[in-house]
């Protein structure tokens, strides 16, 4: 890399010690794809110190291999041969701290990762291979020189890796980062190949501005934040784009919930691409080719398990009431409509993962129920709603976060049940991403376990608010189950019942459910509540109606919403507020003194105390029963309302441009209309009720002036056509 002619192409202003200026490179380098949405992710291969006459010495000997770049596996092998980084243990080496003081500073930290494309589809076949895979990454050198504060990057895809390489540094004042490229820059000669290859003007315009500001921006003391630590990031980017294209467009067509397909479908293949791993890994671990059980509790729409059994996994889904598509999957997934209440008579013996993939009141619970289910029993929960084990979850700790406090209370209830518990983020598009695997017990004798059982009821109890039962566990003794419970392995149901059990059974019936403590007893129906009642763990842990309860203010009486909405829309106009001239209709202009305007009154802003002020106990008492209340249903009403955090005021129409209706949203799954005029199936409020009339004229607004403007909406088309 001494022959390179470097030619500084843009910098950035910036004010940055050098700690914050490598942060911002280890930023780039463990998590390119934050700013490329191309990519994948990087893996790191490697990181060691070498001196720069060592790394020029690995170049010309790469120089000399041409049919290594033919081959991204090959290129690895050669760069871990010349750099020696087999002899490092890169994860030793790498520390979330960014390392500023060397002993030699003449020394180059040379770090090597792999990147990796989001998968790409082979027309042909639908999927993407192995072989697409490995051709399609590429290895990418990154050197790092403290003596000059700056950062090589040279990405291997041919001879010419030199003209493909960049560099950013930061200048001696520490005021300025500057990106140079060779005076010969060799841009991409195609827009995949600048998936890992980047443009010129990518770097310049996107690259190096983002860099400038996480300079200015990061504490370079906070360790990075990972995803998907606990899987192969490369095998998940492969397998996703398989399981995409294997269920995706098929149930996203044919979706009956009224829940958006796009997020609810692609957000299940992720969690089961990303279980699959995790299971695939430890048959790898334990030398073994049977496929996991599992139980997934609250499964909810059930796709995560079809998933999983179509794959070939033995299990069912669980969940107190069924949804319409159950009936779409086939006799091939395994669904059972149960309530389930955490007692002796629900425990999965012959089970090796419990699944609480947004479990609500169970998730809690499911670490206990793993754990008291057997000793090979492992679970998987993506904690969501705040539950504890009776009752709503409160955080003890201020300086937290709620979603941050219940995370450690998961985490803590894994602990007490006996498991190590891992945390990782998943790629999901959900604000809830963090999930909890506990899979290597820390007390895994069976007379250790015993005592491990009264230390969990203790815990159980004493954040229960009334006391628990005090009779012990009879169900769950190691003399009843000690013959399931003392093996490494789960036991083999009995043939006759066409049942696979745990990971004993090298394929899949047409039932593959596997079988609980008493499988005649796991229904509701099947056995009196009141004897279930009597066993229960916790007897103040109530679970949800099987009748989902509507409570979105959609009960309300017209009158009783019409009255709350004018109440507040007129005392908002009392306080005054900014005044706009607004054009008018011309049947209505002749009573302005200026021809086709008037000033129409916005009128002044009100918290949501000064709001509730406004009405008396027994109208707030009626809105409580709603979900969200009064905020709820001012948020529904965003037709003459603009909530802002705790402050209320009437919407301005007449900022907003054009025909269309920011305020009203698409019906989610569902393609909007070609034509960019909205049809008017509602009074509009400020037409009827605003002393000023309607800020918009007839024409451009998205609600009717008066009866005769009402119009019909179309048909909808019949999806099954």
């Amino acid at each position: 890399m001494d022959s390179v002619r470097w030619s500084n192409i843009k910098s950035c202003q910036t004010n940055c010690d050098p700690k914050q200026f490598w942060k911002a490179i280890q930023i780039w380098v463990e998590k390119p794809h934050v700013v490329n949405r191309r990519l994948a992710a990087a893996v790191s291969v490697g990181t060691v110190f070498r001196t720069s006459s060592t790394v020029n010495s690995a170049f010309k000997e790469l120089l000399k291999n041409n049919d290594t770049f033919k081959d991204c596996n090959k290129v690895q092998e050669f760069v871990n041969t010349q750099l020696c980084l087999d002899e490092v243990n890169a994860k030793e080496q790498t520390n979330s701290k960014v390392e500023i003081e060397l002993e030699d500073l003449s020394l180059l930290k040379v770090s090597v990762r792999k990147l990796i494309p989001k998968g790409i589809i082979n027309p042909n076949e639908g999927t993407r291979t192995n072989e697409t895979a490995d051709r399609d990454s590429t290895i990418e050198i990154v050197l790092l020189d403290y003596t000059l504060q700056s950062a090589t990057f040279v990405p291997f895809h041919s001879l010419e890796f030199a003209r493909c390489s960049y560099r950013f540094s930061l200048d001696e004042s520490l005021t300025s980062l500057t990106l140079s490229l060779p005076a010969d820059y060799l841009e991409p000669a195609s827009s995949s190949a600048a998936v890992t290859r980047p443009t010129s003007a990518w770097l310049s315009d996107t690259l190096l501005p983002k860099l400038a500001k996480w300079a200015c921006d990061v504490d370079p003391d906070t360790p990075l934040s990972t995803s998907h630590a606990l899987i192969s990031v490369e095998r998940y980017s492969s397998l996703y784009v398989e399981l995409k294209q294997k269920y995706g467009p098929k149930f996203v067509k044919i979706w009956p919930e009224n829940t958006d397909p796009q997020k609810f479908v692609y957000e299940d293949v992720a969690i089961a691409t990303y279980i699959l791993l995790l299971w695939e890994q430890e048959r790898e671990e334990e030398k073994s080719e049977r496929k996991q059980s599992f139980v997934d509790l609250g499964c909810g729409n059930g796709f995560l398990v079809h998933i999983l059994n179509s794959e070939g996994h033995p299990g069912k889904g669980i969940d107190l009431r069924s949804r319409g598509i159950w009936s779409l999957y086939g006799p091939g997934t395994n669904l059972e409509e149960c309530s389930i209440i955490p007692s002796d008579k629900y425990l999965f013996p012959d089970t090796d993962w419990l699944i609480g993939n947004h479990s609500d009141e169970l998730t809690p619970w499911i670490p206990v129920m793993a754990s008291r289910s057997s000793l090979h029993t492992n679970y998987f929960v993506l904690p969501c709603c705040f539950h504890d084990f009776a009752g709503k979850f409160v955080r003890s700790n201020s300086n937290q976060t709620q979603y941050r406090s219940y995370l450690d209370f998961i985490q803590e209830v894994g602990e007490v049940c006996g498991y190590e518990v891992q945390e990782d983020t998943m790629r999901i598009p959900s604000t809830k991403r963090i999930c909890q695997v506990g899979k290597r017990r820390t007390k895994p004798s069976p007379e250790e376990h015993s005592i491990l059982d009264e230390t969990i009821q203790s815990f159980i109890s004493s954040r229960c608010p009334s006391k628990l039962l005090n009779k012990p566990i009879t169900n769950f003794s190691h003399n009843s189950l000690s013959s399931k419970m003392m093996s490494s392995k789960p036991s083999v149901g009995d043939p006759a019942d066409g049942v696979q059990m745990g990971r004993e059974s090298s394929h899949t019936s047409k039932s593959n459910v596997p079988r609980t403590q008493t499988d005649e007893s796991t229904s509701i129906s099947s056995q009196s509540q009141s004897d279930i009642c009597q066993e229960q763990w916790a007897k103040d842990f109530q679970p949800r109606s099987k009748v989902e309860a509507v409570r979105n203010c959609s009960r309300l009486s017209v009158n009783f919403k019409e009255r709350i909405v004018n109440d507040i829309a007129f005392a908002l106009l009392r306080l005054g507020g900014v005044q706009t001239n607004v054009e008018v209709d011309e049947e209505r202009s002749a009573e302005n003194k200026v021809k086709g305007q008037k000033l129409w009154r916005r009128g002044g802003k009100m918290t949501m105390q000064e709001v509730v002020a406004l009405f008396d106990s027994g109208m707030m008492k009626q809105l409580k029963n709603e979900c969200g209340g009064l905020k709820t249903m001012l948020k529904n009403a965003n037709q003459v309302f603009e909530v802002s955090g705790d402050l209320v005021q009437l919407r301005d129409w007449s900022a907003m441009s054009g025909g269309t209706e920011s305020a009203t949203k698409k019906r989610k799954g569902h393609k909007g209309r070609t034509d960019s005029k909205p049809i008017k199936t509602r009074q509009c409020w400020f037409y009827t009720h605003h002393p000023d009339g309607c800020p918009r004229l007839t024409s451009d607004c998205s609600f009717a002036h008066g009866v005769d403007d009402v119009q019909v909406p179309p048909p909808m088309p019949n999806k099954n056509r």
